[in-house]
C-alpha cells in the first residue's frame, strides 16, 4: 500500500539534561495502513522539536527504502521534548517524545521567602534549598538529608531538640526540603 504514517522510535527514549552531548538516536519508519513498511518511499522527511535541544545532521532528512534516522542532542533544560516528522505523500505525521532528565546533582541553590522579618517571634520565613544540576534543573531523584543552620538571631519553625550545634535536618524530597525559621 501507499504511505499512511509515520513511525517514530526514540532510542533512549530519556537521556540527561546538556549542552549537546547526550544523544538519542530517531528512527523515522513510513509505514503503510496496516502497519507495513514502506520500502518504495525515498522522499524528504522534515522534523521539527517542541522543547530544547537540536538535531545533529541534515534536516529534512532522506528516507532510504521507507527508513530514516537523525541525531537529537539534549539540551540544557530537563523536560518532555516533542519531536514530530511529516513526509512527502504522508497521510499522518509521526511523534516521539524524549525525555530529558537533570543531570547529576550540582550544587544546592537556596531561595527565602522574605530577607528580613520582625524579631517579634511570629514572623515566619520560609526557606527552600534544592539540589540541581549544572544547568539549575531540579535533580527529583535525590530524597537525601539537608542540614539547615542559624548564624544569628532566630529559631527554628520545627523543633530543633537533639540535632548538634544548632542545625536542623530535614529530608530533601523530590530534591527538594523547605523548612521555616522565626
Amino acid at each position: 500500500g501507499g504511505a499512511g504514517r509515520i513511525d517514530l522510535i526514540a532510542t533512549p527514549g530519556s537521556i540527561a539534561a546538556s549542552n549537546s552531548t547526550e544523544i538519542s538516536t530517531i528512527t523515522v519508519r513510513v509505514i503503510d495502513t496496516v502497519g507495513n513498511l514502506v520500502d518504495t518511499y525515498n522522499d524528504q522527511i522534515t522534523l521539527s522539536i517542541t522543547g530544547s535541544g537540536m538535531f545533529d545532521g541534515q534536516n529534512p532528512v532522506n528516507a532510504v527504502n521507507g527508513t530514516a534516522s537523525i541525531r537529537y542532542l539534549s539540551g540544557t533544560v530537563a523536560g518532555t521534548n516533542t519531536i514530530t516528522a511529516s513526509g512527502i505523500g504522508v497521510n499522518i505525521n509521526g511523534t516521539v517524545f524524549v525525555q530529558v532528565t537533570a543531570g547529576q546533582k550540582s550544587k544546592l541553590m537556596v531561595t527565602t521567602g522574605n530577607t528580613q522579618i520582625t524579631a517579634d517571634g511570629t514572623e515566619i520565613s520560609t526557606i527552600t534549598a534544592i539540589i540541581t544540576d549544572t544547568y539549575d534543573n531540579t535533580v527529583v531523584s535525590i530524597n537525601e538529608p539537608i542540614t539547615f543552620t542559624l548564624d544569628g538571631i532566630g529559631t527554628w519553625t520545627d523543633d530543633n531538640v537533639g540535632h548538634p550545634e544548632g542545625g536542623f535536618i530535614t529530608l530533601a524530597v523530590n530534591g527538594a526540603a523547605t523548612i521555616g525559621v522565626k
